[in-house]
């Protein structure tokens, strides 16, 4: 934490951002034990069969729940947990902007997040999300688009991010799920028009799953696992 308060007062960081600033370090230090940079010190030291195992043990559970990665490849499960980046956000920290191109799946690993969407009169929030839950699953499937929505931490927040350029580099490894997963999305995804929806954000939530499996509507939904 000293060579946090020597950074921001070298650089004259006024009080107010400096204030946030030890905060977030605080709630890291609090809820991990540890400072963000001090975890990434932890897992490039470990043995790759080590860190593997690691990063099972703490995805496996959100991962294996998106409807579309199938349960029979603990290969492709492991590829996608050693895919994920972690970064945290502080309590109204914007995660997503609107109007923005959609190019990653979100899994929330800890905290609370708003999706809203603005209209011509004011920021409307529809939905509040808790972890452990995912996000923008779609986005990994079908062509990108813009997002009609922002993501906005409520509390402080925990979010594994995995491209579709990531996705698409592992599923290249396994021609079979590939085709599935491309007959998962004509099935599950139909066209969203270029004039209307959000984009991966439905007004009920912020899920693509299927109505006759979920108990959504063919919009994205939000669900906690």
């Amino acid at each position: 934490m000293s060579d946090v308060q020597s950074y921001l007062a070298q650089n004259n960081v006024p009080t107010k951002l400096s204030h946030r600033v030890r905060l977030f370090y605080h709630y890291m230090y609090a809820s991990r034990g540890t400072y963000p940079f001090e975890d990434r010190v932890v897992l490039q030291s470990l043995s790759p069969p080590l860190l593997t195992e690691l990063m099972l043990k703490v995805h496996k559970d959100v991962i294996m729940s998106v409807p579309f990665i199938p349960h029979n490849n603990p290969y492709f499960v492991r590829d996608i947990a050693l895919a994920l980046h972690l970064d945290a956000y502080a309590p109204g920290d914007l995660i997503m902007h609107e109007d923005v191109l959609v190019t990653c799946m979100y899994f929330l690993q800890a905290g609370t997040v708003e999706v809203s969407t603005q209209d011509s009169m004011m920021r409307r929030v529809f939905s509040l999300c808790q972890a452990p839950t995912y996000l923008l699953e779609r986005t990994l499937l079908v062509p990108p688009r813009r997002s009609k929505a922002e993501i906005r931490a409520v509390t402080y927040v925990d979010m594994y991010t995995i491209s579709k350029t990531q996705f698409e580099r592992i599923t290249a490894k396994y021609p079979e799920i590939r085709v599935g997963l491309d007959e998962y999305a004509r099935q599950h995804y139909q066209p969203v028009p270029s004039t209307g929806g959000l984009w991966g954000l439905s007004e009920s939530s912020v899920h693509d799953d299927d109505s006759s499996s979920y108990g959504t509507d063919d919009d994205d939904s939000t669900r906690s696992h």
